[in-house]
């Protein structure tokens, strides 16, 4: 199957077409799950004899090379199986920037945030006390809209501090102060 390998600025043109260094899911070897990452290079599937004599061939799909962020490069993903992402520009993480490497441990952290702010401390000691309960009790709704992030932009993402404070904090704040205020006027 003839390939041509296409620049950036011929693929920035084509309209639908994403560019390279936009960042994506895929779907790894068409699997079920979507992988996040970075389209790397743009190819167009010229296999398809011209319309015309003496014209340009016509392009039967549009293929990606996906660089992973694990560092792995998959060529040739068709379109279908590639989506655009919202996820916020920036430099890989380093491994050794990562805070939380499990559910447990984000959340903890999560709940070191929430109880280190200027409000929580400038709550009664019986008042703290509920609130860290109420806290407690957010968790099933913050796994949740953790869950939805991932599926969103596909499983391998970094989630960052931007994330919580614009995706997940605002989603979940609304249980914890619904349930704190329960708690207070009971």
């Amino acid at each position: 199957m003839p390939w041509r390998l296409e620049d950036s600025d011929a693929a920035e043109l084509t309209p639908g077409v994403l560019a390279p260094g936009t960042k994506v899911k895929a779907h790894y070897q068409g699997g079920e799950k979507a992988y996040a990452g970075q389209v790397h290079a743009v190819r167009y599937d010229y296999s398809q004899p011209a319309a015309e004599p003496g014209s340009a061939p016509a392009v039967r799909r549009v293929l990606y090379d996906i660089l992973y962020e694990d560092h792995e490069l998959e060529e040739g993903v068709p379109a279908e199986l590639v989506s655009r992402t919202e996820a916020p520009a920036g430099p890989p993480v380093a491994e050794e920037e990562i805070v939380a490497n499990s559910i447990d441990d984000f959340f903890a952290k999560f709940v070191q945030a929430l109880m280190s702010g200027q409000v929580f401390n400038s709550l009664s000691a019986d008042r703290k006390v509920a609130f860290a309960e109420c806290v407690q009790r957010s968790r099933p709704h913050f796994e949740s809209e953790l869950n939805k992030l991932v599926f969103a932009r596909g499983y391998g993402i970094t989630v960052t501090a931007l994330d919580i404070t614009t995706v997940i904090l605002p989603a979940v704040m609304p249980h914890v102060t619904s349930e704190f205020r329960r708690l207070a006027s009971a």
